[in-house]
């Protein structure tokens, strides 16, 4: 039995690949429901990294996006789409990356094309002033559905409202305490919470930190509506 603290992405996720090999988890979170934080985002992009010469974090990152946009295939109800994305040199630092991207790195054509701005225009539907690389297998989920599609198995129990003040461990167990003072013991346990994970005495040695994110939305108009 595995808790889990934490019910964004990484939390629901963990908790489907357990129930999967028929592990039984309970997820806790301190938000109401399952729109919460950076995974209540209306949208979410499922993008890999492709660095100008390569690096191990390339695999594990565009790996990790396929095997997203794999898994979202299984789950009928969640909201996505695979439209691809566009990546335009529109500064010189992105032009000389790409540049040498396309030099030192023998990637198949499914992975990327190089375009110009003409070619990216005629994907685009609307005119470009600059060229860039074309990424046919990102794609985009509406995190929220994602979240309520992980978590639909008897092996996985939803403690929303919960906040987990304490953790110990005992001898053979993880024991966990909320903060009204109900004990949880489990074999195994994940902190899946971010930057909050600091606030426990376990997690103050890992080298975590905050980075904030910015999400624009705009109405769509007569140009951007043939995007």
């Amino acid at each position: 039995h595995v808790g889990i603290i934490g019910a964004g992405i990484t939390g629901c996720a963990c908790a489907e690949a357990l129930a999967r090999r028929q592990i039984a988890s309970s997820v806790f979170d301190t938000a109401p429901d399952l729109h919460q934080g950076a995974s209540g985002n209306p949208v979410g992009l499922i993008n890999g990294k492709l660095s100008a010469k390569g690096h191990i974090s390339d695999e594990l990152l565009t790996q990790g996006a396929l095997y997203t946009r794999r898994l979202i295939q299984s789950f009928p109800n969640v909201m996505a789409q695979i439209p691809g994305m566009l990546h335009l040199a529109n500064i010189e630092r992105l032009q000389t990356r790409f540049a040498t991207m396309q030099k030192s790195r023998d990637l198949p054509a499914e992975c990327i094309s190089y375009v110009n701005a003409k070619e990216a225009s005629d994907i685009a539907g609307i005119t470009l002033q600059h060229g860039g690389i074309w990424l046919p297998w990102v794609s985009w989920c509406v995190p929220s559905s994602l979240r309520q599609a992980l978590v639909q198995h008897e092996l996985i129990q939803l403690n929303l409202t919960c906040s987990i003040k304490q953790i110990e461990r005992t001898q053979h167990q993880w024991q966990l305490i909320d903060h009204q003072g109900r004990h949880y013991e489990f074999d195994a346990l994940i902190l899946a919470n971010s930057f909050a994970a600091r606030q426990f005495s376990t997690a103050q040695p890992l080298p975590i930190y905050q980075s904030p994110g910015q999400l624009s939305v705009f109405q769509s108009n007569q140009a951007t509506a043939r995007l």
